[in-house]
């Protein structure tokens, strides 16, 4: 089953790469000439983007279309999110330890908010 057009999935998919990015909402919206207010309902996962802006984003963060839409496994996405957050808060990359507890840790949050 294709996870095209879940809007929970896209407004991680989204969040994630405008941290990555280091860009506000705001920045995006300017940057991309979107409504503030369009922006923020894919972000809360209340509305989902047509193609033609799913196109722009993915042109934007220089990432596929199917990076914003379809799910990503769990571990790959969490792993490379803490993995570019720690090299760019220290300067180099973590040990595998120190990956593996944080994966456990975000799984944890991640089950506490469901």
């Amino acid at each position: 089953m294709s996870n095209l057009g879940n809007k929970k999935i896209m407004a991680d998919n989204l969040l994630y790469y405008m941290n990555r990015k280091g860009i506000s909402r705001g920045d995006l919206c300017r940057d991309l000439d979107f409504k503030y207010t369009t922006v923020t309902g894919w972000l809360v996962a209340e509305k989902y983007p047509r193609i033609d802006k799913i196109e722009i984003m993915a042109h934007y963060f220089g990432i596929t279309k199917a990076d914003l839409v379809e799910e990503k496994a769990p571990s790959a996405t969490t792993e490379k999110a803490f993995v570019d957050m720690y090299i760019e808060a220290f300067g180099h990359e973590p040990s595998t330890d120190d990956i593996e507890r944080a994966i456990l840790l975000l799984r944890a949050a991640h089950e506490f908010n469901k």
